[in-house]
């Protein structure tokens, strides 16, 4: 199938080849540039390939907007509406019906047809668009896909397209598959740099970069923002200049409603500011836009599997990111983009994104794999395997959700939930829910997984989001709801039961790790979850006056955790959550007092509810406890003598030797990092009534040193030197260079030769002291002091110290022995 609009296209160019490396191979990578139409063209294209024969074609986009988007454009060019030869479907919305042939959907929609139809029984060929994005769905079904091709259908059919395929983990995993490359149709990019000053808001440089684009362009310019909330931001900032330049604001992101999104595609209308997420980078074509202002951010979900929490962690774009949003101001004449950074600080960035299975939630995909019957993600050929840790705490954690059995296979909830398309943690409550409460909490799941819907506003409440939600019947969200409903076969909810008491008990036996206390109310309101982390709370939003929250939602920024969706736990339910609090003996470092103490303490995960001090056991662990006060209060929790504090600077003085490879590293850093050494430092009580103890040195010589270093330090780098006397002086060891030896000058007559450490290498410097003990000369050279500085010191001395020797020949004298005083 082709037309007059895609025939047209730059990518019809590679068609002919791209044809006969389907009908040869499974599997084939297209590498196709920005602008070059491969998302429209290439279906279309392909659809009469004899190899498919009747089957569909299914195109999997990152992005609903980008399905939408992809179908009207293709559905256009053949004068149909969508839903006829050409169908979408998303988590929001379907257009699709017995006539559709070509398929446009999102990836978590390819996930949930495989469960229901594991051969793909009429599909001929899966295509990935924007591949290089490494979204998790995406990873997870190119496995699942795989995994169908190689064990039932040989005969169906890959296509992974991207702008960017050469030299990637995608040629590397299909070594075999030939690469069809096309040539784009790209205008040249002007691009510049706009570094923020320190101190400077982010929405007040976005506003200054604005001004520059328009001042250089003559089009629309679309500026990328990592997420709704620097878009209201950017938007309030910038409304009195754009008001005065008859320039109109317009927002693009996932969470509008299909009419709000058409607004932006108008090709006629007044110059427009488009103020724009993740959404705008590939798959769309915005057809007047010539400048961008790129803020060069993005936002991910980071989850930390010790703790079980996700983040949304705001971080620089790669580099490929950049660039892909940089190629949207060529598509229509030569154009601007104004990176809001350095030059210096692109090229430190990384050149791709990082794979979202790397840092994601897993939970969700371990419970598609024990769907699948592959709970282990072994057997599947995966593009970045799931990590090891991450996977084995993701199935503890549907095991405890009761989705997963012991052994790892999916249970009667599990397999309703992944039917419904429910996160683990709500597809569990849905099961524990009266039916007369489903809808609610179908509403809920759209809110949570909608996390981009309202995060212009304020405050955090779900209670208020809900609200919002009712209000908002076309929204994303709202469209979620409501198929989620439909999935579960309960009616849209009404509005009702959406209270702050009913919704904590709905959601506390699913999120009990999510319980936060508050710990502090400064210029904000500081929780601490039972999960671990602390976050913050804006002390203008209503739920920073409660005592407790179930925190459902946590953004990483540059100030450190925030709430960002909330539930308040208060009366019976504060009762309820701490009906979970175990009681255990805790034995603590006490930094203040430099003694172990113990504690009979009642906690909720990381939450210390109550601690009562009692008798220090003899048994306890007092290394663990001193590593936890150091790992949490550094190296000032020590008891740092002279001895330890001499010693740590003899080893750090070896270890910056290049003679002396092995030796210990004695940095804060490292000391911190690596707190093993510890355990040497304790010593245990040896009486009835003695406490154990804490010794340094003791932990620094025989925690860090291996026998041999014991052994050679004394010889290579000496605590004291004993001079002609017989009397040993210390060694002062700095960092800045050698060694420090003072003593009075009379410790010194009769050598010629300075002091030397290392095996001989190193020359000590060489303080003489008056008999006062006052510095008189610093040298590294004896000799040379005797012969030039020591003449005219002498006979200054010597009047003013008459008791004490001051030789004219300093090197023929005895041993010194030091004056002693008449009684």
């Amino acid at each position: 199938m082709t037309g007059p609009g895609l025939d047209a296209l730059p990518v019809a160019a590679c068609i002919g080849d791209l044809r006969a490396a389907l009908s040869d191979h499974g599997v084939v990578l297209l590498s196709a540039p920005t602008g070059s139409g491969k998302t429209t063209a290439i279906p279309p294209a392909l659809l009469d390939l004899p190899a498919l024969g009747s089957r569909k074609i299914l195109m999997l986009e990152p992005r609903r907007l980008a399905a939408r988007l992809a179908c009207e454009w293709m559905a256009s060019v053949i004068h149909e509406r969508p839903g006829a030869t050409i169908g979408y479907r998303t988590g929001t919305e379907t257009a699709v019906s017995g006539a559709t042939r070509i398929e446009v959907m999102t990836e978590g929609v390819l996930t949930r047809r495989l469960q229901r139809d594991p051969e793909l029984a009429d599909t001929g060929l899966v295509i990935f668009d924007e591949v290089h994005e490494r979204h998790l769905a995406t990873d997870l079904g190119l496995a699942l896909v795989r995994d169908i091709q190689l064990g039932l259908r040989t005969d169906l059919r890959v296509l992974l397209m991207s702008a960017t395929l050469s030299d990637t983990a995608f040629t590397r995993y299909f070594p075999d598959a030939p690469l069809v490359e096309s040539q784009g149709r790209q205008f040249p990019v002007a691009i510049d740099y706009l570094p923020r000053a320190a101190g400077l808001r982010l929405d007040r440089l976005v506003r200054d970069g604005v001004l520059r684009v328009l001042a250089v362009t003559r089009g629309d310019v679309l500026v990328f923002l990592p997420g709704l909330r620097e878009i209201a931001h950017c938007e309030r900032a910038l409304e009195g200049d754009m008001a005065a330049m008859g320039i109109t604001l317009r927002r693009l992101h996932g969470a509008m409603s299909g009419a709000e999104q058409d607004l932006v595609r108008e090709r006629e209308g007044p110059r427009r500011v488009i103020l724009a997420s993740a959404v705008a980078q590939s798959s769309i074509t915005l057809p007047r836009v010539d400048g961008v202002v790129d803020a060069g951010l993005v936002r991910t979900a980071c989850f930390d599997h010790a703790n079980g929490f996700t983040r949304l962690v705001t971080s620089p774009a790669s580099q490929d990111i950049a660039d892909q949003r940089a190629g949207r101001a060529g598509r229509v004449r030569p154009g601007h983009c104004l990176r809001l950074w350095t030059p210096e600080d692109h090229r430190g960035r990384p050149r791709f994104a990082r794979p979202e299975i790397e840092q994601a939630d897993l939970s969700a995909l371990a419970l598609d794999l024990a769907a699948w019957g592959t709970p282990d993600a072994a057997g599947l050929h995966w593009l970045t395997p799931p990590p090891s840790a991450a996977f084995a705490a993701a199935r503890r954690r549907l095991h405890e959700l009761g989705l997963v059995a012991l052994d790892g296979t999916i249970t009667t909830v599990g397999r309703r939930t992944v039917d419904h398309g429910f996160s683990p943690r709500l597809g569990a409550a849905l099961a524990c829910a009266a039916p007369a409460h489903q809808p609610l909490l179908c509403a809920v799941a759209a809110i949570v997984d909608e996390r981009d819907t309202v995060r212009d506003r304020d405050d955090v409440a779900l209670a208020t989001r809900l609200t919002w939600l009712r209000t908002h019947p076309d929204s994303a969200a709202a469209r979620r709801m409501r198929r989620l409903a439909a999935r579960v076969r309960v009616p849209a909810w009404n509005g009702e039961g959406a209270h702050d008491e009913e919704l904590a008990r709905l959601l506390l036996p699913v999120y009990g790790d999510r319980v936060a206390l508050c710990v502090e109310r400064g210029e904000t309101a500081v929780f601490k979850l039972a999960c671990g982390p602390r976050a913050r709370l804006a002390l203008a939003d209503p739920l920073s006056r409660q005592d407790a929250l179930l925190a459902l939602i946590v953004e990483e920024t540059a100030e450190g955790p925030w709430m960002r969706l909330a539930v308040p736990l208060s009366g019976s339910l504060w009762d309820d959550a701490q009906r979970s609090a175990v009681e255990r003996l805790c034995v603590r470092w006490d930094e203040r007092t430099y003694t172990f103490a113990a504690y009979k303490e009642r906690r909720l995960g990381d939450i210390r509810l109550q601690a009562l001090p009692c008798a220090v056991p003899r048994d306890a662990d007092f290394p663990e406890a001193l590593e936890a006060a150091v790992r949490r209060a550094g190296l000032a929790a020590l008891p740092w003598t002279e001895e330890a504090l001499a010693l740590r600077a003899r080893l750090a003085w070896l270890a910056s030797l290049p003679s002396r490879e092995g030796w210990p590293d004695v940095s804060d850093a490292a000391l911190v990092s690596h707190v093993q050494w510890l355990s040497a430092a304790v010593i245990a009580p040896r009486g009835q009534t003695a406490a154990a103890s804490v010794d340094v040195a003791r932990g620094l010589y025989h925690g860090l040193l291996s026998s041999v270093q014991r052994h050679e330090i004394d010889r290579l780098a000496p605590a004291s030197v004993p001079l002609r006397s017989g009397r040993p002086y210390p060694l002062r060891y700095t960092g800045g260079g050698p060694p420090v030896l003072a003593a009075p000058v009379q410790e010194f007559l009769g050598m010629t030769e300075t002091p030397r450490l290392d095996a001989g290498r190193v020359a000590v410097t060489v303080e003489l002291l008056s008999p006062a003990r006052r510095p008189l000369q610093v040298t590294s050279d004896l000799q040379g002091f005797w012969r030039g500085a020591y003449p005219e010191l002498r006979r200054a001395l010597a009047a003013r110290y008459p008791r004490h020797e001051w030789p004219l020949d300093p090197l023929s004298v005895p041993p010194y022995r030091p004056h002693k005083r008449r009684s």
